[in-house]
This record gives structure tokens, C-alpha cells and sequence, in this order.
């Protein structure tokens, strides 16, 4: 059950997977196909769990992150969203040519240059 399940930084640390994909695994959807939190991730029932809301009229202050360390725990994953709905909904992707998928939380790109020196 979502509300039993220990959140420590460390999931953010598991080789090859994302924090959701290790929420996932530790308190996976499909049990829920029959019940209310049908709709939601395993990070939006972490964050029902400590009772944050993350948007709409009566949305919490960031300080909600705050009260314990295990939803202290939640906080990058709401910012990680928090920017990727930010590009989604931005005419940035009506403007770029390629995109690069990045499972990491780094990414080092390159530049090449032909000119003649």
C-alpha cells in the first residue's frame, strides 16, 4: 500500500531506472486498477499520502515538501515535472528540430565545428 512505503534519496540513485519507475516497482498501479486511485501515478499517490497539492485554486506552498524528510524526498520529482510541463506547453516545440531523450539527471552535449582552422 502507497502509504507503508519508505522514501529515502536513494531512489533517485537506482541504476537504470527513474524515481517513478522505482515508486513503481515498490507500489505498482496495477493494484489499484479497481479502486479510486486508479488514475494516479505511484508519485501522485505519494504526494496524496502527505496531502499535497501540487496545482488549482488551493494548492500547497512549496514548505508542504518540507514537514518530513520522506516527502522532502518528492520534491525534485515535482520540479522535474513542474519544467517538463513547463517545455511541453511552451512554442519551444514548435521551434526545435531534434530532440535527445536523457534518462540521467546530467547531460553533456557536443558542438561540432567545421570550419577550417
Amino acid at each position: 500500500m502507497y502509504n507503508d512505503i519508505k522514501l529515502e534519496k536513494g531512489l533517485y540513485n537506482l541504476s537504470g531506472k527513474s524515481f517513478l519507475q522505482a515508486l513503481e516497482t515498490l507500489d505498482p498501479s496495477e493494484n489499484y486498477s479497481d479502486s479510486p486511485l486508479a488514475k494516479l501515478d505511484a508519485y501522485e499517490r505519494q504526494l496524496k499520502r502527505f496531502d499535497i497539492k501540487v496545482s488549482g485554486k488551493d494548492c500547497d506552498n512549496v514548505e508542504k515538501f518540507f514537514v518530513s524528510t520522506e516527502s522532502a524526498v518528492l520534491f525534485p520529482e515535482f520540479i522535474r515535472r513542474s519544467l517538463k510541463k513547463g517545455f511541453d506547453n511552451a512554442i519551444l516545440s514548435s521551434v526545435i528540430a531534434a530532440q535527445s531523450k536523457c534518462e540521467s539527471n546530467s547531460y553533456i552535449g557536443c558542438v561540432l565545428d567545421d570550419s577550417a582552422a
